[in-house]
């Protein structure tokens, strides 16, 4: 998970910050909601993200393990934050919780290529912008000023909390609990021991991307599948690594985004030098093994 941070945080991981960045950024094939929805706050290692509600687990598993400290860094309206993050507040006229969510309903509907169609043309009226309940503003101290979360005294609390060892241990906790061993059934299915192969699954189980793409590298290389070798599954993400950045790139009929042509370069690299163990024992991919 460390080696993947680097791919999804940069160096600095645990403090790690996106501000919203999707809604400012350009509508396109790969980010249809842009200039409409409102992710919020993405933050820490692989970027627990404001509006699914993985930054609300991950609040919560901070809270669990430190109470005290918790509240400390995150002041007296610690409560409405975990709540916010998690099942999210009410708020006039917002009936759905997540905001991606509701665009992927409305989007190929009237409202959706309404908005869309505004959006474009940076038109979209701000009480037009879509926020789900968990990414709203909220008082930054008990009945005080109201702020997002990626903004001012609230982002700074964040980047104070991925300062505090309690705090990184529940994000690498939430990352292994929440992405990591949910890509091992998958990894065991086709022989994956490595820590190359493991990594990028895991990378590929974080955003969304299509596990199979290492298998589907290894058929187009006419590899062994399930895989027989770490050197084999390191071929299958180099060929990846490989793919064109300004073509549309498919391997075995599967599309492939350039997020994960760069994440496979990434972590061949392997900065952190944690990918090197090779041929893990499928057996062990169990959560009894977690501890």
């Amino acid at each position: 998970m460390a080696a993947v941070a680097l791919c999804e945080s940069g160096h600095d991981p645990f403090t790690a910050e996106n501000l919203d960045s999707e809604f400012h950024s350009k509508r396109s094939a790969n980010l249809s909601y842009g200039h409409i929805v409102h992710i919020g706050l993405s933050y820490g290692i692989i970027q627990f993200t404001q509006d699914s509600g993985a930054l609300g687990k991950l609040l919560t598993k901070m809270h669990e393990k430190d109470p005290e400290k918790f509240q400390t860094t995150f002041g007296d309206n610690y409560l409405e934050l975990l709540k916010l993050t998690t099942s999210g507040i009410d708020v006039p006229n917002v009936d759905y919780v997540s905001g991606q969510a509701h665009w992927n309903e409305i989007r190929k509907k009237k409202e959706g290529k309404d908005l869309a169609a505004l959006a474009d043309k940076n038109k979209l009226p701000k009480e037009s912008e879509i926020r789900g309940k968990r990414v709203q503003p909220i008082a930054i101290t008990v009945g005080g000023a109201k702020q997002d979360l990626w903004e001012g005294t609230w982002k700074q609390r964040f980047i104070d909390a991925g300062k505090i060892d309690v705090f990184q241990e529940a994000e690498l906790e939430f990352a292994v609990e929440g992405y990591l061993n949910p890509a091992l059934a998958y990894c065991k299915t086709n022989n994956i021991r490595s820590g190359i192969g493991i990594a990028f699954v895991a990378a590929c189980q974080i955003r969304g991307a299509p596990r199979k793409l290492i298998v589907n590298a290894a058929k187009e290389k006419k590899l062994t599948t399930p895989f027989t070798s770490g050197e084999d599954e390191r071929a299958a993400v180099e060929y990846l690594s490989k793919l064109s950045l300004k073509s549309n790139n498919k391997v075995d009929g599967t599309a492939v985004q350039k997020d994960e042509i760069i994440r496979a370069g990434k972590l061949l690299k392997d900065e952190t030098g944690f990918l090197v163990e090779d041929l893990y024992w499928t057996d062990t991919y169990t959560t009894e093994y977690d501890k």
